[in-house]
Formats: C-alpha cells, sequence, structure tokens
C-alpha cells in the first residue's frame, strides 16, 4: 500500500513541476519591426525619441545632440568627458537611457552608475527596470485589444516592447517577484538567465543562456561605496561609468572642498583602476557646478582637468540688451506676489506687452524649457525659457541662477585660486634634453626633499635669455613604510653621497660638451618630530643632511628649512638675511652648522607664477624634452606641483600656515621651491665671495670633497 501511495505522490509532485514549468515558460515574439530597429539603433537620437518618446517629447537642442554624440563615442571608444549643464535640462535623462539602449544592444557589458549616494545611484536603475517592465502595451497588444472592441484611441503603443520583445517580456514577469529570476524559461522551456535584486545594487539583462552566458550588468553605487574598489560582477568589470551629480550637499557645505577632495581621489585612484587588461573604460560625468570648491567645478574646467574635456553649458547664452525693462519685470513680479498676485500677472502682462523688446539680443540654450501650464486667467505660466529664467532670478537671487543655470557660481571673497595644473606643467616643455643647458648658462642651483624613504630633487640653470631653465628632476627610494627612522637616517645620509658621486660623473652638460658644476644644492634638513612609529614620535638622532652637507663644504651644499610662517630676523653678525630668507650661521642650539630657513609662502607660490606666464615670457619656466618613464608628458612632476599649491591655498584661505597634511604627492613642488631660494642665496653668496679668489672647477670639488 505504502507503494503505492509514493507512486501516486511521485505522479502528482511531477504534474505539479511540470504545471509550474510551464507558468514560468514565457512566450517571447519575435521583434515586430526588425529593419526600424536596426535603423533606429544606428542613430541614438532618433533611438531616444523613438522609443522613449514620452520623455524626450520635445526637438533636442543643439547642445543635446552634442551631448548624445559624446555618451555615444565614450559608450562606444572608452573616452572621457565632463559636462555641467543646467539643472532640468534632461542631460540626466539623455545618459540614462543610452546607459539603457546601448545595453540592449549588447554594445556595452556592464555600464555602472555612480551617484553622490547608493540611494540616487539607485533611483536611475530602478528607472530602467520600471521602462522594460512596463505594463503599456505595444502595437500587437493594442491591435489585439481592438479587435476585442476596446477603446485603444489616445494609447501611444510602447515601441521598446515591441522592438524588444525579449528583455521587457522577461522583466514584466520578473519584476513584482525578482525571485521568479531564478527559473525563468521561454519559447518551449529554453533557459532564460536574469537577475532582477534591486536590494543589490544591480540588475542583468534577460538572455537565452544556449546564445549568450551573461547578458549586459547595469549596477548603481555611491561614490564612497567599499563596493567600488575591485568591483566586478562574475569576473566582469565596468566598462563605462555614469557619474552623476557627485557632490552632494555635504560636499558643497564643508569647509573647502575636503568632501570634494575625497571624490576626485575616488575617480582619480578607484574609478579609473576599475578597468581591466585590454579593456575600456568610458567615463562620463554630469553636473551642475554649484560651488567653486565642488568636484564639478574641477572636471569640467579643461584647464585643470584637460584629459576629461570639460565643457559648461548656460541657461543664458547672450543676456538681453534692455536689462531696464527686466528689472522692472522683476520689481513687478515681486511687488505683485507681495500683495497676493501668487503668479506675478502683472508681470506676465508687461512681458506680453514688451516681448519683442525685452527678447532683444538673448539667447537661450534650450528655448523648449518652460512651463506651458495655463492658469485659471487663460494665460500661460510662461512663454519663453528666457521667462521662466528670469522668474527664478525674480523669486530667488541673481547668484543663485548663476549658480543653478549658468554654471558660474560666485567666488568666496578670500578664496585663493589655485590656477597651475598638470597641463600647464607640461606646456613648459623645450627644446633641450635632460641634463642638458645653454652654453651661455651663469648659474646652476639644485633643491633636494628629504623623506624617510625617498629623495626628490630638481635642478635649474639659468642664462640671461632663459634664467629658469629646469634641466633635471629625479627621485631616489632607500626604503619602505617598514624602514625605522634610525635606519632612514643611514640610508639618506648614504643616499646623498651616492647622488653626489653620479652628479659629479654625469654633470649638466652644454651642446659643446662642456661639464656645468652646479653652483648650489639646499637639501631639506626635516622637522623635528617628523614621524611616528608604534605611537611615539621620532626625532633625528644625528641629522643627516647637517651631516653630508659638513662633508662636501657648506659653500655649495646648504641644509635648509621651510618657515610656514616666516618672520625675517633682525640683522646681526650670525646671520645673513636675503629675499624672504635668511640664514643662521655656525653651530646653534638645534644645529650644527649653517642652516637656511626660507619663507615657504612665498617661493611656493613663486613656483606656480613661473609656470604660469605666458610662452612668450623670458622668466618662464623651461622644462626640458620629456621622454619615457616617470618624464612621460611631465605629468607625475606637474601632479606635485598642483597638490603642493592646492594644499597651501586651502591653509592660507583658513588662516593658517601649519604644516600641511601628511602624505600629500608634493615633493618635486618643494624642491622647486627651495631650488629657487638657492638661486637667490647663490646671487648673495657671489657679492661676498668677490675678491675671495677663483671658484673651484667640478674636477677640483670632487677631489676636495673625497679628501
Amino acid at each position: 500500500m505504502a507503494a503505492v501511495t509514493d507512486t501516486r505522490n511521485s505522479s502528482s509532485n511531477a504534474a505539479h513541476a511540470k504545471r509550474r514549468a510551464n507558468e514560468r515558460d514565457l512566450i517571447i515574439p519575435d521583434p515586430l519591426d526588425p529593419d526600424r530597429r536596426r535603423q533606429l539603433e544606428a542613430d541614438d537620437a532618433a533611438w531616444l525619441r523613438h522609443y522613449c518618446r514620452d520623455v524626450f517629447y520635445n526637438p533636442f537642442t543643439a547642445d543635446q545632440l552634442a551631448m548624445i554624440a559624446d555618451v555615444g563615442e565614450s559608450l562606444r571608444y572608452g573616452s572621457k568627458k565632463c559636462k555641467a549643464a543646467p539643472r532640468g535640462g534632461g542631460k540626466s535623462s539623455i545618459l540614462t537611457y543610452l546607459v539603457m539602449k546601448y545595453g540592449l544592444c549588447r554594445q556595452v557589458r556592464f555600464p555602472l552608475v555612480v551617484a553622490a549616494t547608493f540611494g540616487k545611484a539607485q533611483k536611475t536603475t530602478s528607472k530602467l527596470r520600471r521602462r522594460l517592465a512596463s505594463k503599456s502595451h505595444g502595437t500587437t497588444e493594442l491591435a489585439a485589444l481592438t479587435k476585442k472592441g476596446v477603446s485603444t484611441k489616445g494609447i501611444i503603443p510602447n515601441h521598446l516592447f515591441d522592438d524588444y520583445p525579449m528583455e521587457c517580456t522577461v522583466a514584466r514577469y520578473v519584476d513584482p517577484w525578482p525571485s521568479r529570476a531564478r527559473n525563468v524559461t521561454g519559447n518551449g522551456l529554453r533557459d532564460i538567465h536574469v537577475e532582477w535584486g534591486a536590494a543589490d545594487g544591480y540588475f542583468i539583462l534577460p538572455t537565452w543562456s544556449d546564445v549568450e552566458p551573461l547578458g549586459p550588468i547595469i549596477m548603481s553605487l555611491g561614490w564612497s561605496s567599499d563596493e567600488l574598489q575591485g568591483c566586478n560582477i562574475y569576473d566582469v568589470r565596468p566598462d563605462f561609468i555614469m557619474l552623476d551629480d557627485l557632490d552632494s550637499r555635504a560636499s558643497l557645505s564643508s569647509e573647502h572642498g575636503v568632501v570634494a577632495g575625497k571624490i576626485e581621489e575616488t575617480i582619480e585612484k578607484t574609478i579609473s583602476g576599475m578597468i581591466g587588461p585590454s579593456r575600456r573604460l568610458g567615463q562620463y560625468m554630469l553636473c551642475t557646478i554649484t560651488s567653486t570648491d565642488a568636484a564639478a567645478y574641477r572636471y569640467s574646467d579643461p584647464q585643470i582637468k584637460p584629459s576629461w574635456d570639460g565643457t559648461r553649458v548656460q541657461a543664458i547664452r547672450k543676456w538681453p540688451t534692455n536689462t531696464e525693462l527686466w528689472d522692472k519685470y522683476c520689481w513687478l513680479r515681486q511687488t505683485g506676489m507681495q500683495e497676493g498676485d501668487t503668479f506675478g500677472r502683472a508681470a506676465h502682462q508687461f512681458y506680453l506687452a514688451n516681448r519683442e523688446a525685452m527678447d532683444a539680443g538673448a539667447e537661450v540654450s534650450n528655448p523648449h524649457d518652460f512651463d506651458q501650464t495655463k492658469l485659471k486667467d487663460s494665460t500661460q505660466v510662461h512663454l519663453s525659457n528666457l521667462q521662466k529664467c528670469f522668474d527664478f532670478i525674480a523669486d530667488t537671487s541673481r547668484e543663485a541662477f548663476d549658480t543653478e543655470y549658468q554654471n558660474d557660481p560666485p567666488k568666496r571673497e578670500s578664496q585663493l585660486e589655485v590656477q597651475v595644473t598638470a597641463y600647464h606643467v607640461g606646456a613648459c616643455a623645450d627644446d633641450l634634453n635632460q641634463g642638458q643647458c645653454d652654453p651661455t648658462t651663469t648659474m646652476i642651483v639644485r633643491g633636494m626633499d628629504v623623506r624617510k624613504t625617498e629623495l626628490h630633487h630638481v635642478t635649474m640653470a639659468s642664462e640671461a635669455a632663459r634664467p629658469h631653465r629646469i634641466v633635471d628632476y629625479n627621485v631616489r627610494s632607500h626604503g619602505t613604510s617598514e624602514t625605522t627612522v634610525e635606519q632612514a637616517e643611514v640610508a639618506i645620509l648614504q643616499g646623498f653621497r651616492q647622488l653626489a658621486d653620479e652628479w659629479v660623473t654625469n654633470p649638466p652638460t652644454d651642446s659643446n660638451g662642456t661639464a656645468h658644476s652646479v653652483d648650489l644644492t639646499l637639501i631639506d634638513k626635516g622637522w623635528l618630530g617628523n614621524w611616528t612609529e608604534d605611537g611615539a614620535v621620532k626625532t633625528w638622532a644625528s641629522q643627516p643632511a647637517e651631516t653630508f652637507c659638513l662633508e662636501m663644504g657648506l659653500r655649495h651644499w646648504l641644509p635648509a628649512k621651510a618657515a610656514p610662517n616666516y618672520r625675517s630676523p633682525k640683522p646681526s653678525r650670525g646671520v645673513i638675511i636675503g629675499d624672504n630668507w635668511h640664514i643662521n650661521r655656525g653651530k646653534g642650539q638645534e644645529r650644527k652648522c649653517d642652516e637656511v630657513i626660507w619663507n615657504a609662502a612665498h617661493w611656493h607660490l613663486l613656483v606656480e607664477e613661473l609656470f604660469m606666464l605666458p610662452e612668450d615670457d623670458a622668466d618662464r619656466f623651461r622644462l626640458f624634452r620629456a621622454t619615457d618613464g616617470i618624464f612621460v608628458n611631465h605629468k607625475a612632476f606637474g601632479e606635485h606641483i598642483t597638490a603642493g599649491a592646492t594644499q597651501l591655498k586651502e591653509m592660507m584661505m583658513r588662516g593658517s600656515r601649519s604644516r600641511k597634511p601628511r602624505f600629500v604627492r608634493d615633493h618635486w613642488w618643494d624642491s622647486a621651491a627651495m631650488m629657487l631660494v638657492a638661486k637667490s642665496v647663490e646671487c648673495v653668496l657671489r657679492e661676498r665671495d668677490k675678491g675671495r679668489g677663483p671658484r673651484k672647477s667640478l674636477s677640483d670639488m670632487a677631489k676636495s670633497a673625497r679628501s
């Protein structure tokens, strides 16, 4: 009897399983119009207007068409672009639905949406899921309803369902219960792979498992998410990043762009590092510049971030010529609202009566963007985009309009702009090779920055025509993060000696083959309490910079120290005073020999200024011709200069000249500043040396250094 029961149960279970399998087996029709689909897939703008006509119901503007072309290029070829545009202009919708289009066309494998927060990013991917899962009827479904006598008048066919039936049919089925995605089949139990879990921040477009094992992945994350690091799904890495308004209110209100700086670090390090071997990584940033401290401000400026090809779109390209009429319009709107004219109809009537004169000379970027809703008096809320703009100005302020719609936020009165960029530095490259100087060179100086594990140095040659020719820079490593202070002291001293020997062997040489000696090298002597190990502040046991300079001779090698809050001392026999520097002579309480103390702010700002001078200015820095390695485009060198300038300006804005933050990679910036100090010091020392006999040759200096 038990055997009969088991047989019946087995049969019943099998029947239930078959019924459930048939319920899961979806009918996937063929695309309604394959030719139309192919034609539209070749035209991004036409695709958006056809399949998302409820979103893009106005003609595309010139700016929008340019954006569509840029986004398509980034999706196809992996380019980078930043677009700052007014709020409400449709920029996010364009990028969002092009991401969907390129996913449906299998032209992108893993687009990743990164926003200010995870919740905001999820709204973008949720929008795509809802559109794919829309219950609105396709053309065939509407025809069936009409045949049944159901009125379909005024209903717009769902053309996305018509031409992408596989993706839309499966999306309809799994969207109410994402767990259905685990067992869905179609057209006779053919397996379909799809994942639809919103909680995970990603979904995978449906695909026939026997044709394509994994469909495109669309994921959303906040920029501060830990999941950005090494992001991949099923060993697939992102190949396109949509960066959507990363500057949240936190980044805009934080003091001096602290959060914005973290956003930039995430973009430059974490996001740029997502690219897989031999893969492309398109990146498109959408933003509205609401603060000069925002990341959007930097990335949309091609002078600051040239690789991002930034553009800024303004709502009003050209302002109307008759400003007096618009001033009266704003006054009528403001006073009318105070007296109960809620919709500013008095001002509206004034615009109606004077529209031609008020519109004269104006040019707007999106003439379709205005509210055509009719009010109780049968007048429209707006008659033009220009009127909408001035309503915003009247209701808020010109400053608010410039910020939200012109991408031109006001600058703080006390703000010091960082102008120099890696691009500016690289543009200073000249025609001489590394280590080569001009035959007319009259002075060569060097600055060296000392770290626990590295020695950075920059060398400059001066001639009458080009007084600031940088002929060399480099870095030497001599330790790791595990190196103790005591070990570092030995390694630093040994590094000094090795570099000195190398510079004697390979001195700067002019085009005639004549070697030139370096007149003066300033070496950063470090700060007491420079490092912390195991919670304890460590100081130098023996000052390696002073030890080395004493070995080599203080006339051509001097230890130096930057003073953030510099004050020139009173003249005395033990001090040599120069331009924003002085030399403390002899031994002191905390020194073994002469030392140069220099004004950090003055000389660091001069570094920036000399890189920013016009190309035809003789005082402009000239860099040696870029080659391979760290010298490619002088990018790393330029990044040190920019990082240093940024930190200095931020400290100056805070009214603080305390020591800059640790781990900032600005060591060539420090070296370049010391190099300029060295030139000023050398000029003073030469005056003091007059009448003291001839200067030593390069070989004599080498002999005396080792005697």
